[in-house]
């Protein structure tokens, strides 16, 4: 599983080059720079996109008035490739994971919807009998860098600015059952989840 528009290519020796999931928020399904409808990254995977809406909008206030409108291409998508796995997520499913990390995280976070990353996670909860997570955990190979494919040195992209991102590493650290020397050398942890399945 990749999120938003993180490539392989060039990058394989550090991420490999498999990807059958992708993850993508609603900006990178909308906006021209991110290339949805033509960039090779889409091609060929099953694309789970989400957009936040409103923590108590109802869904047809959020079908009404999405943050992006991703559903244009979405249409777009599956018309030219009608055969695609992609799916646009219900966004009280987004703020049902806020509330689950809030009530699992001892201070207040801010009301603002979890990563691409943590989103990918509760997707693969229910399937899974653990999750390998790569560099979600910094470790000490961690360079400032916002994403291991620019060049943007911002450690509010490795702490949380915006999301409450801080708060869901904790959650994933607690749920951490590899080593100390496997997550912070290494850069993976991973969350055992007993489920039939393997990620």
């Amino acid at each position: 599983m990749r999120f938003n528009h993180a490539p392989t290519d060039g990058f394989e020796a550090d991420v490999g080059s498999k990807t059958t999931i992708r993850v993508v928020n609603s900006q990178v399904v909308t906006k021209p720079d991110f290339q949805l409808l033509t960039a090779a990254l889409f091609q060929n995977v099953s694309i789970a996109a989400w957009d936040p809406g409103k923590f108590d909008q109802s869904l047809s206030e959020w079908l009404a008035n999405p943050d992006f409108n991703l559903f244009e291409n979405f249409k777009k998508f599956r018309t030219a490739h009608p055969l695609s796995n992609f799916h646009i997520i219900d966004p009280r499913s987004i703020w049902r994971a806020w509330t689950a990390l809030q009530d699992l995280t001892k201070v207040t976070i801010r009301k603002n919807p979890p990563t691409s990353g943590f989103i990918g996670l509760g997707l693969l909860m229910p399937v899974c009998r653990y999750i390998d997570i790569v560099e979600y955990i910094p470790s000490t190979r961690m360079n400032g860098l916002c994403h291991y494919y620019d060049d943007e040195l911002n450690l509010g992209c490795t702490f949380g600015a915006w999301h409450p991102l801080a708060a869901e590493k904790l959650l994933v650290f607690q749920l951490n059952s590899a080593t100390d020397y496997t997550v912070f050398q290494q850069g993976t942890a991973r969350v055992l989840v007993d489920r039939p399945g393997q990620c």
